[in-house]
């Protein structure tokens, strides 16, 4: 049996700050944006502040053959200080992180294990949407940054797998499937150009997992 308790608290100083974009994380951008890229700022004070804080809890049973589990569960904080001295959420806040898994080993090579996991939603600044239609392109709304959050997402994992000697070394083969009930939940959300309008992206649908592993 393994039990974890795990607190943490840490301070972030000298981060870069855009003193045009006052209420702006420039660090979180490469998450919060489009394709995933940093704008460009032509000033950056190295004066922004950040915080995160949470906790981890695990427990599970491990067993070399029949059933083992594990239940682990997060909780965490994520803050930064814009330039007027006040405490925002980072794009990164999701809150809570869970994972359960169950398998089960039989004497002969076979492992069935199956995962669940549950993730909070990232925050996201939202459009502002009159002024985004008027010029044609994502224009967010100063006045709320990070205020809006994804759905929380969760799927389930399956799989199964066969374990032998050939020759000298192990061969494992495996099969399984990613997000076996078809979660849809929305992943990400952007403005078109195409459509002048907000547009969403969701969780994959189920997706077969095949493999060869050879180890000597």
């Amino acid at each position: 049996m393994t039990l974890r308790l795990g607190l943490y608290r840490k301070s972030y100083h000298n981060l870069p700050v855009d003193p045009t974009l006052p209420r702006v994380f420039v660090l979180d951008e490469v998450i919060s944006r489009e394709f995933f890229h940093y704008s460009l700022h032509p000033t950056l004070l190295a004066e922004g502040e950040a915080r995160s804080q949470g906790g981890e809890f695990l427990i599970g049973r491990e067993a070399e053959y029949g059933f083992r589990g594990s239940l682990g569960i997060s909780l965490s904080d994520a803050k930064y200080r814009d330039s007027d001295g006040v405490w925002r959420e980072r794009v990164i806040d999701i809150e809570h992180a869970v994972t359960a898994e169950l398998g089960f080993r039989t004497r002969n090579g076979w492992t069935f294990t199956s995962a669940w996991r549950q993730i909070g939603g990232l925050r996201r600044t939202p459009y502002d949407a009159y002024l985004s239609a008027y010029y044609g392109t994502a224009v967010e709304h100063p006045e709320y940054p990070n205020y809006s959050r994804l759905p929380t997402l969760h799927w389930l994992d399956i799989r199964l797998e066969r374990q032998f000697r050939l020759g000298r070394g192990d061969m494992t083969l495996h099969a399984g499937v990613w997000n076996v009930y078809d979660a849809e939940e929305i992943t990400v959300i952007f403005w078109s150009n195409r459509f002048n309008a907000t547009v969403y992206d969701v969780q994959f649908s189920p997706v077969p997992v095949f493999g060869v592993i050879y180890s000597f």
